[in-house]
């Protein structure tokens, strides 16, 4: 499961993967979680009880998130600027991308440059990923 674009052993992904389906029982939600490496490629992607489409969304959000540095949202408000931006960078990459929100970066201390609105994991403060640099 460990791939050599990805900052983060299977431990770690298995440890983001649990973090997240607990917030979301506890929330009554019914989630798709991927965490994909650098590059955006799977490293693990967990469907609970959620509808068959999912997993798609969950894996385009975490891959947009990883090949840009930046949440999904934060790339939704830049692509809604400049609405050529994003087929451009689509064209450019294999994976999906998306400006559905939810997606997220590794780095929970990501100011986003875009218009300098902080950001947080959307796993709240139980999410075990730490930054590639940390």
């Amino acid at each position: 499961m460990h791939s050599r674009n990805s900052s983060i052993n299977s431990a770690t992904v298995e440890s983001a993967i649990r973090a997240a389906l607990e917030v979301a029982e506890s929330d009554g939600v019914d989630i798709c979680v991927a965490i994909v490496d650098d590059r955006g490629h799977d490293l693990m992607v967990v469907r609970d009880k959620a509808i068959w489409f999912t997993a798609g969304a969950a894996r385009a959000k975490a891959a947009t998130a990883a090949l840009l540095g930046m949440p999904t949202s934060s790339f939704a408000e830049l692509a809604g600027e400049y609405p050529d931006l994003s087929p451009l960078i689509q064209n450019q990459v294999r994976e999906p991308m998306t400006t559905l929100p939810g997606g997220s970066t590794t780095d929970h201390r990501w100011r986003g440059g875009w218009r300098n609105r902080s950001q947080r994991c959307n796993a709240r403060t139980r999410c075990p990923v730490r930054p590639r640099w940390s």
